[in-house]
């Protein structure tokens, strides 16, 4: 049964020979038009010459197609390439059961911050969220936007003094984190020395 186009439609379409070679592997294509041959011949086009003979097709098998008045469907890739196939020429519709894959861009702004600032540590802090959550090792780059900003001495030690007041006292997930694990770091210290303490009474105990 010749497929049936319907505008939308995206997929991953499969075409017969010699149509197959016009599609990128792997790339979902969406049916963005269709029209008749008829339509096409009642405006004047050469059907034939525009959609068949380029890619070899017989006059026989055209013929064929404007007795069904078979539709040339429209395709479009992501990237903007078209295709144009006779619906004859489709083996079947799209198939689009797998898994959709996009390309993922987190974008995060700092604003204006000092030029002699070290970001490999929070760049580091991304990675390693980003991996032990998703296991992908991501990308991560320092990138200046805009035009550089200058402050005065006293506005930057302004800025400063407030952001550091800011970061002390944040109640973020991060920092209760890193006191959780700090306090837990101590707590061992502790439980260290108290072993040592215990394991000397015990010697001590045992001594006639």
């Amino acid at each position: 049964m010749a497929y049936k186009p319907q505008l939308g439609e995206m997929g991953f379409f499969t075409l017969i020979s010699p149509y197959d070679v016009l599609l990128t592997p792997k790339t979902v294509y969406t049916c963005q038009s269709a029209r008749t041959l008829n339509d096409f011949i009642s405006s004047g086009e050469s059907v034939y010459d525009k959609f068949y003979a380029p890619l070899g097709v017989s006059n026989e098998d055209y013929q064929r197609d404007l007795i069904d008045n078979v539709v040339i469907v429209g395709l479009q890739a992501g990237t903007g390439e078209w295709v144009y196939v006779p619906s004859s020429f489709i083996a079947k519709a799209p198939d689009n059961t797998g898994v959709k894959y996009i390309s993922v861009v987190l974008g995060v702004s700092l604003g204006a911050i000092p030029d002699e600032y070290n970001l490999d540590s929070i760049i580091a802090q991304f990675k390693d969220v980003v991996k032990s959550t998703l296991a992908i090792d991501p990308e991560v780059k320092g990138v200046v936007v805009g035009s550089p900003k200058w402050f005065t001495h006293e506005e930057h030690e302004l800025i400063e003094t407030t952001r550091e007041q800011e970061i002390k006292t944040s109640d973020s997930a991060y920092v209760q984190l890193t006191q959780i694990k700090q306090e837990n770091e101590q707590l061992k210290k502790i439980i260290k020395e108290y072993e040592k303490i215990f394991k000397m009474t015990l010697t001590q105990d045992r001594q006639p």
